[in-house]
């Protein structure tokens, strides 16, 4: 254990910092998003739902649209889907389908209440 806490390490006489070149790494734009629609992996057959938080690494194909890429939190396979920021809509899946049943509202038919009618003028109780 105490090889790793050495002070003094050694360099070259004729060693020179300054020649080290640093070359700027392109780096991805990285985002926290959360899904906008529920998903199901193609590879694992995994669910993603709706509201669910990503680290993505955001593309931007043009002005309106943008693409992110997600990792299934299954199987880590790479999800890549595109947003319309001016429809404000999600657009298509690359390694996952779209799941739409669950966000679909339950018809239900409301019927107005019949308002009751008094009681007769015969019958007393």
């Amino acid at each position: 254990m105490a090889q790793r806490k050495v002070f003094n390490k050694y360099s070259c006489p004729d060693f020179d910092p300054s020649m080290l070149a640093k070359l700027p790494r392109p780096r991805p734009n990285r985002v926290r998003i959360m899904l906008p629609v529920s998903a199901q992996c193609n590879t694992c057959g995994g669910y993603i739902y709706k509201g669910q938080r990503f680290n993505a690494c955001k593309i931007s194909a043009n002005d309106s649209a943008d693409h992110f890429k997600i990792k299934c939190s299954t199987c880590l396979c790479v999800i890549t889907f595109e947003t319309n920021s001016q429809n404000f809509a999600c657009g298509t899946f690359i390694g996952a389908t779209e799941i739409t049943q669950l966000n679909q509202p339950q018809t239900t038919v409301y019927q107005p209440l019949i308002a009751r009618s008094s009681p007769s003028a015969g019958t007393e109780v």
